[in-house]
């Protein structure tokens, strides 16, 4: 079942995607009719408690309703299934004249923050890879009952290392390389502690690319790799030695640092505490 709707999910995506990406950016269109229409569809397969109205209004809402239905139940890929059958169908109800309602372009133009605007189209970006070529990994590795414990286990740790991603590619876009590898690393770290990991570094290449795969929509020129010869992968084993510890049986892992302004409007790029869940 897992091959086939690789088979299915990759065939609607991508050719949906790419089509609307050989178009112009005055070129995106999105009838909010219809999105809604798509949308309530979705909801209503996937039992997400949202409003078809405002459902995109917040990625993170989407995201951690996507994330904990593919770690709900440990052990079984029945919410991985729901959520990419879910996306499929959105997908395919979207269609290509539609497809621009979840791009940054189509976002913007709704009225989303370059926040959610970038956070919708990379929650998007990263299913695609999920129920792609990472749903391919899984089910070869069988690595999905540990991915779905980290995802779990660490639902603070993991939000953070997002939420400071954004924080800071907003303040300095300049230096977005630096960032990107600080998320990808902060993301990855439950996962290489994990006492389930695999041997293949499977789950791990997992956590790197669908992190890798969120923040393209926003920086396509990104040149990250995630493979075993190259960062973040290759460099883990150093940045855990600084960045995790164990206190009292618990993991905790330490945040990038952060740009934040100080009480006297000056922004100051700040070292972070030490976070669990």
């Amino acid at each position: 079942m897992l091959k086939n709707l690789l088979k299915i999910f990759l065939s609607v995506f991508v050719v949906l995607i790419v089509a609307n990406f050989g178009k112009g950016q005055s070129d995106i269109s999105c009838d909010s009719s219809a999105l809604q229409h798509c949308l309530y569809g979705f909801i209503q397969f996937t039992g997400w408690n949202a409003s078809s109205q405002n459902g995109l209004n917040d990625y993170t809402s989407l995201y951690t309703y996507l994330q904990q239905t593919v770690g709900n139940v440990v052990g079984y890929d029945d919410g991985l299934l729901l959520v990419c059958n879910g996306i499929e169908q959105f997908v395919s109800c979207l269609g290509q004249q539609n497809i621009g309602c979840i791009t940054v372009p189509g976002r913007l133009r709704a009225g989303d923050s370059l926040t959610n605007a970038y956070g919708i189209a990379g929650t998007f970006n990263q299913y695609q890879f999920e129920c792609g070529a990472g749903l391919f990994t899984v089910e070869r590795d069988n690595a999905l009952t540990c991915i779905q414990r980290v995802l779990t286990s660490n639902v603070n740790v993991l939000a953070n290392c997002r939420s400071t991603y954004f924080a800071n590619v907003q303040h300095d876009p300049s230096n977005a390389n630096l960032y990107i590898g600080n998320l990808l690393k902060c993301y990855i770290a439950p996962f290489s502690v994990a006492r389930c990991r695999r041997e293949t570094r499977s789950n791990e290449w997992w956590a790197c690319e669908t992190q890798y795969q969120f923040v393209k929509p926003q920086f396509p020129l990104a040149t990250d790799v995630c493979d075993i010869q190259h960062s973040p992968l290759l460099t883990m084993s150093d940045y855990l030695k600084s960045n995790h510890k164990i206190e009292n049986n618990k993991h905790f892992f330490k945040m990038p640092n952060i740009w934040k302004q100080n009480e006297l409007g000056e922004w100051i790029y700040t070292e972070q505490e030490w976070l669990s869940d």
